[in-house]
């Protein structure tokens, strides 16, 4: 029943072992009223893959980042989809800024992250983020690009800037006030250094206006540093 749900896109981009995981712990209620959230080790030093299942809402991948951020966890990897039938299956590559060991934040993640979606709080405003000293000595040129993807029905935003705490938050916030879905997310961050490619939708993007007005707010949002 859960594969189903599920089209080719999804069954392209993650590994066979992804695939297995994902459906160990969704294929008994592909329909499940509440948020599933689970975390699990990697290979990777004070990181940890966080998947999480529950019934598309507004806001959702803003809230998802609102929460790591106030956990002191950086998104190194996002990858988004949507079931056929409206549910959200989004999984995070998360590192532990502070160092305290990510795999012992597991059980709060898994428990906290889900009470957050279920509760719908409002979103918290974004803060000016902290640069490091590299970053402020070798900046990056910020640059925000939308423009219509091959297919002709959706959009891809492209940003490039330096990476700082609240980033991926600020640009999520933007693209819920136009109203803008998130379909896809690629995040790269190289040393200090963000590439981000997002694949998004909506019906403002269909004036002109609207996007300039957009790329100059993300651009904004990005260049928001301390």
């Amino acid at each position: 029943d859960l594969w189903r749900d599920l089209n080719i896109v999804y069954f392209l981009r993650p590994s066979p072992q992804d695939i297995a995981w994902h459906t160990k712990e969704l294929a008994w209620d592909p329909c499940i009223a509440v948020p599933v959230v689970r975390a699990r080790g990697t290979s990777v030093a004070d990181t940890v893959e966080v998947l999480v299942y529950t019934k598309d809402q507004k806001d959702l991948f803003a809230r998802v980042v609102a929460f790591f951020e106030r956990s002191g966890l950086s998104v190194l990897d996002a990858r988004i989809h949507t079931t056929t039938h409206g549910w959200a299956l989004d999984t995070f590559l998360v590192s532990d800024r502070r160092h305290n060991g990510a795999q012992a934040l597991r059980p709060m993640i898994e428990e906290r992250l889900s009470k957050a979606i279920s509760e719908g709080k409002p979103l918290p405003k974004p803060k000016p983020g902290k640069l490091s000293r590299r970053s402020r000595s070798f900046p990056t040129p910020p640059m925000v690009d939308i423009e219509r993807d091959e297919s002709q029905h959706s959009w891809v935003l492209q940003v490039t800037c330096n990476d700082r705490l609240g980033l991926l938050f600020a640009i999520a916030v933007v693209l819920a006030k136009h109203g803008i879905n998130l379909a896809t997310a690629k995040i790269s961050t190289m040393d200090e250094r963000v590439e981000d490619v997002f694949l998004i939708e909506g019906a403002v993007l269909e004036d002109p206006d609207q996007v300039v007005q957009i790329e100059s707010e993300l651009l904004d949002a990005v260049t928001n540093a301390k």
